[in-house]
C-alpha cells in the first residue's frame, strides 16, 4: 500500500478509574469538604507506597494537579498516599489516595482517583477523571497494557465522558442518530414485541425484545449495527449465532437469530471490536430451527425470518420509540447500512470488506480490522485529517488504493 503521507498509529485504550486495595471503598464524587492548604504541593503531604518509584522532583507536580482538580473529600491530616506504579518508558499509572481514616491492616478507607504522569519537561500530570487528560491517553498504544492492567485503571471516573466501560479513543466512537438493523431502503415488520422486558416499565432502563420480520430473507435479510459502539458478545451456536453491541451511552442492541456461517460472525467473534455504524454484521437465519445455548428458536416459513431486536429502553431508533409498550406492530423502512462509508463523526471502523465509490471527509481517523479489505476504487478519494487522526490496517487487513483512488 502507498500513501503519500507517510502515518503510524497506534489505537488508543482510555484507561480509567482506580483501583482499590483490600480494604478500600470508593464513594461517588463530591465537593470537597474543606480547603486544601497552600503548602500542599511539598511532599510532606504525599507518601508512596511503592519504593519511591515516582521522582521525588515530580512530587510536587503530581500535588499542584490534585489541588487544583481534587473534587473529593479532602485526606486525614491533608497527606495523599501513592499506591502501585505501573511503569512504562513515557508515563507513569498509578493511583493516589486521599484516606479519610487510619490505615488498618494494609487497607485504606477513603478516596481515590487514577493518575496518568507523562515524563516529559517538566512533567505532566493528570487525573485521569480530567478531560484535560484525554489527548495524552489517547497516545497509548493498545499494546501497552494488557487486559488485566486495564481493568486495573477503568472505574466510575470513566464515565464522565465515555459512558462505556471500554472503548478506544474519545473521538473514535461518536454517535449520530440510531438506526434500524435492515439495510437502506428496506422495509420490516414487527411481528411481536415487546417482550422479554422482565417486568420493566416505560421509565426503566433495561432491554425489551422485539422480533423484526422480512418475507424475503435472500434480498432483505442482512443485519447491520445500530450504532458506534463496541462488540460485547458474541456467540455462534449450532444452527444460528447472536450479537450484542454497546454504544457510548451504554445503550445496547442484541441481534439473535442469526446465520452462523457467515464468513462477517465469524470475523467479530472476538469480543471488544470496535464496530461503525453501519457495518454488516451478518444475516437474518431463515425458516424453522431449533438451537442450543442462548442462541433461541424460531419457526417460520421457508425464505422469511426475523431478527430476535432486544435493546435498552426506552430507545427512539429512527421513526419508532421502542419501549415497554411498543411498538406491538408495523411496517417500518431502514436507512441503515447505506454502503461502504464513513460515520458521520468519528473514527471509521471497517469490520466487513468494501469498496469505497465517490468521496467523503472522515472526521475520525480509518481503522481496517478482522482480516477485512478496504478498497477505494479508481476515482474514489477519502479526505483524513492527519494532523489528529491516523489510518491503520490491522494484522491480516489491508487497504488496497487503486489507480486514481486516494486517501488525502
Amino acid at each position: 500500500m502507498s500513501i503519500n503521507k507517510k502515518v503510524i498509529i497506534s489505537l488508543s485504550i482510555l484507561l480509567l478509574g482506580a483501583i482499590a486495595l483490600s480494604t478500600f471503598s470508593l464513594f461517588n464524587p463530591v465537593e470537597a469538604k474543606g480547603t486544601l492548604p497552600d503548602e500542599i504541593y511539598t511532599s510532606d503531604y504525599l507518601e508512596q507506597k511503592d519504593k519511591d518509584k515516582v521522582d521525588k522532583e515530580k512530587e510536587g507536580e503530581i500535588l499542584k494537579t490534585i489541588k487544583k482538580v481534587w473534587k473529593k473529600d479532602k485526606p486525614k491530616n491533608n497527606k495523599f498516599v501513592i499506591g502501585e506504579v505501573l511503569e512504562r518508558t513515557s508515563y507513569q499509572l498509578f493511583t493516589v489516595y486521599a484516606p479519610t481514616k487510619d490505615i488498618e491492616h494494609g487497607g485504606i478507607i477513603g478516596y481515590s482517583e487514577s493518575v496518568i504522569l507523562i515524563k516529559s519537561n517538566p512533567p505532566l500530570v493528570f487525573l485521569t477523571s480530567d478531560p484535560a487528560s484525554i489527548p495524552e491517553i489517547n497516545k497509548i498504544s493498545k499494546d501497552e497494557l494488557n487486559g488485566e492492567q486495564r481493568n486495573v485503571f477503568f472505574g466510575e471516573a470513566q464515565k464522565q465522558y465515555a459512558k462505556s466501560w471500554f472503548f478506544v479513543n474519545a473521538e473514535a466512537i461518536q454517535n449520530v442518530s440510531y438506526k434500524f438493523p435492515y439495510g437502506n431502503g428496506k422495509s420490516f415488520d414487527v411481528w411481536q414485541g415487546p417482550h422479554g422486558c422482565n417486568g420493566a416499565t416505560v421509565a426503566t432502563s433495561t432491554e425489551c425484545g422485539f422480533d423484526l420480520g422480512i418475507s424475503n430473507v435472500t434480498n432483505d435479510g442482512n443485519i447491520y449495527a445500530f450504532a458506534n459502539g463496541i462488540v460485547t458478545k458474541c456467540v455462534i451456536c449450532m444452527s444460528s449465532a447472536y450479537i450484542r453491541i454497546k454504544d457510548t451511552d451504554a445503550n445496547s442492541a442484541r441481534y439473535v437469530h442469526l446465520e452462523n456461517n457467515s464468513n462477517l460472525i465469524t470475523g467479530i467473534t472476538q469480543n471488544l471490536t470496535q464496530i461503525t455504524q453501519g457495518t454488516k454484521l451478518g444475516n437474518v437465519k431463515a425458516g424453522t430451527f431449533t438451537d442450543t445455548g442462548s442462541c433461541g428458536y424460531t419457526s417460520e416459513l421457508d425464505g422469511t425470518g426475523h431478527v430476535h431486536y432486544y435493546v435498552t429502553i426506552p430507545l427512539a431508533i429512527e421513526s419508532a420509540t421502542f419501549n415497554a409498550s411498543g411498538p406491538t406492530s408495523g411496517t417500518y423502512t431502514s436507512t441503515n447500512g447505506s454502503g461502504c462509508t464513513p460515520p458521520a463523526s468519528g473514527t471509521w471502523f471497517v469490520s466487513a470488506s468494501c469498496d469505497f465509490t465517490g468521496s467523503a471527509n472522515v472526521t475520525g481517523g480509518i481503522y481496517v480490522q478482522n482480516n477485512t479489505t478496504l478498497r477505494i476504487i479508481a476515482g474514489a478519494s477519502l479526505d483524513v485529517n492527519f494532523t489528529s487522526y491516523n489510518v491503520k490496517a490491522q494484522t491480516g487487513s489491508k487497504i488496497i488504493i487503486e489507480s486514481g483512488g486516494k486517501i488525502y
